[in-house]
C-alpha cells in the first residue's frame, strides 16, 4: 500500500471468508468450474492471511506470487516452524491443480471434484482462522 502499512492479516482473512463463502454459494447452484476456482483462491488468501501473521514480507510490497505461498506455507509455516498440522501441506498444491483444470482444460470439472476442493478449503481457511484470529 503506498505510503501506509502493509494489510494486517485480517485483510487477507477477510477476503478468505469470503471467498470461501462465494465457493459454497457455486457449489450449491452446481457451478462446479466456479466452485473450485474461488475454494482455491480461499485457501491462497488464508495461506497469505498465515504468512503476513507470521511476519512473513513480500517484495514489492502485497505481491504474493502463488509459487512463492505455496512453498512458504509448506516449508515455513508447516515444516520448520510447526504453527499447521501436515495434513495442510498438500491443500494448496492440491487445489491449485484442481482450478487450472478448471479455469483452462475443456473437460467438466464433477460434482465430486468440487465439493471435495470446497470441504479442504472450509477446513483449511477454519485451521488458519483458529491461528491467526476472526480478522
Amino acid at each position: 500500500m503506498a505510503g501506509g502499512q502493509p494489510p494486517a492479516s485480517g485483510a487477507y482473512l477477510a477476503k478468505a471468508r469470503a471467498t470461501l463463502t462465494g465457493a459454497e454459494l457455486e457449489l450449491a447452484s452446481s457451478l462446479y468450474h466456479n466452485a473450485v476456482n474461488r475454494a482455491y483462491y480461499a485457501c491462497y488468501q488464508a495461506a497469505v492471511a498465515a504468512l503476513v501473521a507470521e511476519g512473513v514480507a513480500t517484495d514489492p510490497e502485497n505481491y504474493w506470487p502463488h509459487d512463492m505461498v505455496q512453498a512458504r506455507f509448506a516449508a515455513l509455516l508447516i515444516d520448520e516452524l510447526r504453527r499447521y498440522p501436515r495434513s495442510m501441506r498438500a491443500t494448496l498444491k492440491a487445489i491449485f491443480d484442481e482450478r487450472l483444470k478448471a479455469d483452462y482444460e475443456p473437460d467438466p470439472i464433477d460434482a465430486e471434484t468440487a465439493s471435495e476442493a470446497v470441504r479442504r478449503a472450509q477446513a483449511f481457511v477454519r485451521v488458519v482462522v483458529s491461528r491467526v484470529g476472526p480478522g
